[in-house]
This record gives structure tokens, sequence and C-alpha cells, in this order.
């Protein structure tokens, strides 16, 4: 039969590909308090294409719920860091799905001129949202690293990684409101942040698929029973 403790491993590498896929399909965002005629173009012209791509960001984070349940599960032996591991990475799905559909509605909203500044505000809006959402990705990388230092059920090259990876994405939050610096929305760090995190997710998900969890001891037989 199969070990079904070790099917969400599957699904944490469908994260880490569609995740990927997302990325790569993506057209390039204008920036954020840009001028708001080329914010509402950009949209109106590439609407399909955000709309494909939030619909591919979708599957990519129910792929990820799933994979955190089974990572969760995998790291009872410390419930408190497992959980908080999975509530922050269920937070970061949620306002990841929630601000790209944002930002594929920006296009419905943008073919005409008077609501180019609607447009304009949601733009802003999902670009924060993002922003946000990589906090909260980097707080389950922490939480995720922490448990597995304690509980030693999976390797532990992969809790360095996930530091790594909630240093990045935490530095990250604190791009909102910079419009220029290293730390800036889709500077190169915040995007190294992510990716961090993805290869992560990558790297633990092959772990749990890989290496079964550990047996349950068996009950001892009760006294006079014969074997």
């Amino acid at each position: 039969m199969p070990d079904h403790a070790r099917v969400p491993g599957i699904f944490g590498i469908g994260y880490f590909v569609l995740s990927g896929l997302a990325f790569v399909l993506a057209p390039p965002l204008p920036p954020p308090d840009g001028d708001p005629a080329v914010i509402a173009a950009f949209h109106a012209t590439n609407a399909r294409a955000l709309q494909v791509n939030a619909t591919i960001t979708t599957f990519a984070v129910l792929c990820l719920l799933v994979f955190l349940s089974g990572l969760r599960g995998r790291l009872s032996g410390d419930r408190t860091w497992a959980a908080a591991g999975t509530t922050a990475g269920g937070v970061g799905a949620t306002l990841v799905v929630a601000f790209a559909a944002v930002g594929a509605a920006v296009g419905l909203r943008a073919g005409s001129t008077e609501n180019i500044h609607v447009a304009t505000a949601l733009h802003d809006v999902a670009y924060v949202g993002v922003a946000l959402a990589g906090g909260a990705f980097g707080i389950a990388a922490f939480a995720y690293a922490f448990a597995i230092r304690t509980t030693r059920a999976l390797p532990q090259g992969l809790a360095p990684g996930g530091f790594a990876a909630a240093l990045a994405l935490l530095g990250g939050v604190a791009s909102v409101g910079l419009d220029s610096g290293p730390l800036k929305i889709g500077s190169p760090l915040s995007l190294f942040g992510y990716a961090l995190w993805n290869f992560w997710v990558a790297a633990a998900a092959t772990a749990l698929w890989m290496i079964p969890p550990p047996s349950a001891p068996r009950p001892l037989p009760p006294p006079g029973a014969s074997g």
C-alpha cells in the first residue's frame, strides 16, 4: 500500500513547478506609484495574461496547502512551531491568491479613462499584498526550520535554508512604502527571498517524499498471550 504520509511531498514539488511557471509567464509589472496612464494601459493590454497567471497561482497555492499540512504532521513532535509554520504559511497562501486575483481584476477596470485611478489603486494594493505575503512565508520558514532542528524528523540541512529564506523574506517586508533602495518592492533582494522559499519548499518536499515517517511502536502483547 502507498504511504499516504509521504504523498504531500508530491504536492510540494507541484507548488514549486507551478509557482515557477507563474513567475516565468508573468509579464513584468510596472512599479507602484507610477504613471496612472502607463499602469492602466499595461493592465488593459495584459489582462488575459494576468488572469491566466492568477489561475496558475491558485493551483500552486492549493498544492502548497496540502504540502504544509503534511509537513506539520511530520513535525508534530514540536507541535507549537509546526502549528505556527502552518498558520503563517496559510496566511501567506491566502494573501497570494487574494492579491493575484486583485491584480487580475485590474485589467477589467483599466479600459476606460474614468477608471484609470481605480486601476492604479488596485495595482498598488496588489503590489503591497505580495510583499506582505512574503513576510508570512518568512515566518513560516523560520518556524518550520526551528521545528526541524528540535524534532530531527527531516534532514538537519533544511534548517539553515529555512532560516536564510526567513531572513530574506522578512527583510522584504521593509520594502513596503519604499520607493528606492535594495529593499524596494520587486528589488533583487525581495525576489531572492521568494526564490529561496520556493527552493526550500522543493527541498523539504523531496525529503518528505523520500524519507518515510518513523514507524509507530507495536504494542506489547497482553500477559499470557501466546506468540
